[in-house]
């Protein structure tokens, strides 16, 4: 078995929202195995009519006990955050964040979701850790998804027949619903 959170999302889809939840809730099944620790699953609302976007999470507790289930939201509950990995400079950047709300949970990777309200599409290159996350914005529409430069977590995506594009920890649970799976390459981030 893989030491690892499982991470699923998709981004404007077209399919109706109880069909995507339900299709998240069955991919998310076939890596369970990742993350026995707790489920989550946020159906996010897109500024395209007739679109919807999904992001899920499997989740292996290493920090943040039961209070780091997944999605992680942002204060202003419109970005939703779902991360593999571990962020070793949390404290520092939490520190060093403007907006001085307490976080939520105990989670190192909570952080993410705030640092990207303030750095955008910099916040990737403010990580110091191993991580493969996916960030969707229902106020701004955007999605971002990055991986750290050494790969250590797994992350992959496709674009399905519809122009959705798609994200998961493991192949198998985007294979079917996309036209070709790819592996996200490290050290890179996509913002749409």
């Amino acid at each position: 078995h893989i030491q690892a959170c499982g991470i699923l999302a998709v981004f404007d889809s077209t399919m109706p929202p109880d069909d995507l939840r339900l299709t998240a809730l069955q991919l998310q099944r076939m890596i369970r195995h990742r993350g026995p620790d707790g489920s989550g699953v946020h159906l996010a609302k897109s500024a395209e009519p007739g679109r919807h976007h999904v992001v899920a999470h499997e989740r292996l507790a290493i920090n943040g006990g039961v209070g780091g289930n997944q999605p992680l939201y942002s204060h202003d509950g419109h970005a939703s955050l779902s991360i593999n990995g571990e962020i070793y400079n949390h404290k520092e950047l939490e520190a060093q964040l403007s907006d001085g709300r307490p976080f939520a949970t105990g989670s190192d990777c909570e952080v993410v979701v705030h640092a990207f309200r303030e750095y955008g599409l910099d916040v990737a290159s403010k990580l110091d850790g191993d991580f493969a996350f996916v960030i969707v914005d229902e106020k701004t529409g955007e999605l971002y998804a990055a991986r750290d430069p050494m790969g250590v977590n797994s992350l992959y995506f496709g674009y399905g027949a519809d122009g959705s594009l798609w994200f998961a920890s493991e192949m198998k649970a985007i294979v079917k619903h996309t036209e070709r799976v790819m592996v996200f390459p490290p050290g890179h981030y996509y913002s749409s």
